[in-house]
């Protein structure tokens, strides 16, 4: 397969021998008290209509969703659409560009930079690409003042990391998410529609708190009928530092011993 043609279907790659799912994903007892070892996730809320599985050739299913290119080495299963799930990443290698034009465009802007970056590097597309968004999710409605588009390596042997043109080639450090699975077609507003849910679910836990960026996984190329593409929307997580925690319960406690308070 040529490049040219793996540029048009987006992520057209063979797929490698299969890998048993509970590797990537193995069943946790719901413990949100602490964050999931890296590649793995924990369920929190949602049902989906199955949970994702992979078969012999390497595919992700997921009752109409799938994804034939394979993830990075020790990525986590994808969430299943409309499941909310806790899950960690590894280190992974990714090419990033950023811009600030409108996100959208990111496609005709950022892809073809990052396609002839791999390209010259001899490296085969993975899923899913990376979207990440300068968003003030606490504003009524959230609007982005830049993003970040990322293609990430399947292993980091494949390139050493250093600025390539308007490429940046970066070991992005692991990571926690609330994620939401989806089916739909991809853009900005599957995360924007998205952020309330999101931070509803971060409020349940209050051990963590908010990490950085929000961002979108997008799992399928064009040659995947829009209403059947599969991605995440996600908020970066981490716990709270105890002495916030402990902070905040001084304070609480302060106020309920004040003479106002107790007038």
């Amino acid at each position: 397969m040529t490049h040219l043609s793996l540029c048009l279907a987006f992520f057209l790659v063979s797929v490698p021998e299969s890998t048993d799912s509970a590797i990537q994903n193995p069943d946790q007892a719901v413990d949100t008290a602490a964050l999931p070892a890296a590649g793995t996730s924990v369920h929190l809320s949602g049902a989906g209509k199955e949970k994702p599985r992979q078969d012999k050739a390497g595919t992700w299913r997921c009752d109409t969703a799938r994804i034939g290119t394979p993830l990075p080495e020790g990525y986590p299963a994808p969430t299943a659409p409309g499941c909310v799930e806790l899950k960690t990443y590894p280190v992974v290698r990714r090419a990033k560009v950023e811009g600030k034009i409108a996100p959208d465009l990111a496609s005709n802007f950022g892809f073809w930079k990052l396609f002839t970056h791999i390209k010259s590097r001899d490296i085969a597309m993975t899923s899913p690409v990376e979207m990440e968004y300068d968003i003030d999710i606490g504003a009524p409605s959230p609007k982005v003042a830049g993003w970040a588009m990322s293609f990430l390596y399947r292993t980091p042997d494949l390139g050493p990391t250093g600025i390539a043109g308007a490429v940046v080639v970066e070991d992005e450090a692991r990571m926690s998410f609330i994620s939401v699975g989806f089916q739909g077609g991809y853009g900005v507003k599957q995360l924007t529609q998205r952020i309330d849910q999101l931070k509803e679910e971060l409020a349940k836990h209050p051990h963590l708190e908010l990490a950085g960026k929000p961002r979108a996984l997008f799992y399928n190329g064009p040659e995947v009928r829009s209403p059947l593409r599969w991605g995440e929307a996600q908020l970066p997580v981490r716990i709270r530092n105890s002495t916030d925690s402990a902070k905040g319960s001084s304070n609480d406690n302060s106020d309920s011993d004040s003479p106002s308070a107790q007038n």
